[in-house]
């Protein structure tokens, strides 16, 4: 083998080398300039729920007032949206029995709207349970143990700027109702509970 095919021989691989990296740099693929797409502005955003507690409950006087303890006093709070039966009827008696069942001597957590007390410290609130996710309004309205309130159970005072769930409570009154769940039995006698008037 002559001296001039060997160089040949050596150069051939060096050439195909710098081929093939040629080929990688025309052929190396473009970066993906486009702008990555913002989340649909149109998708519900579920927002996070203020509540504040845990609250020890002291006593349930009835379905739609307990009295809890906050910094060693004993304060009453009004659930918001919602009238309770007398305690002195079967439906009053019977729908205080169910916030007790509710609440299981665990303690509660609140959330405020508008209105958050009164002058006399009544606290008005959406009553949650020890789970966070479970207000013990909706609940009661759904099995038909109470009834939305008109926003004047104490005295003259108004709590009626306190509508944050007011769609939700009339939709859970109306299925009771159509079930005929609770107070809306056909037949039933309800007293609509007017207490705490001072």
């Amino acid at each position: 083998m002559n001296k001039t095919f060997k160089n040949t021989f050596k150069i051939i691989p060096l050439m195909l080398i710098m081929v093939f990296l040629s080929g990688c740099i025309m052929f190396k693929p473009e970066k993906n300039n486009e702008t990555p797409k913002e989340p649909d502005s149109k998708q519900p955003i579920e927002a996070e729920i203020a509540l504040e507690g845990p609250y020890d409950v002291i006593s349930v006087k009835s379905a739609d007032t307990i009295v809890i303890e906050i910094d060693k006093k004993e304060v009453e709070v009004l659930l918001i949206g919602i009238s309770a039966p007398a305690t002195d009827t079967m439906e009053g008696s019977m729908a205080k029995n169910h916030v007790e069942g509710l609440i299981a001597e665990k303690p509660v957590y609140l959330e405020y709207d508008k209105v958050k007390e009164y002058a006399d410290g009544t606290i008005l609130a959406y009553v949650y349970l020890n789970d966070k996710t479970t207000m013990i309004q909706k609940e009661l309205l759904k099995d038909g143990a109470v009834e939305i309130s008109d926003g004047s159970r104490h005295s003259a005072k108004k709590d009626c700027d306190n509508v944050k769930y007011e769609e939700d409570f009339k939709t859970l009154q109306e299925e009771a109702k159509n079930n005929k769940y609770g107070i809306w039995e056909v037949g039933a006698t309800v007293e609509i509970e007017t207490a705490n008037k001072k």
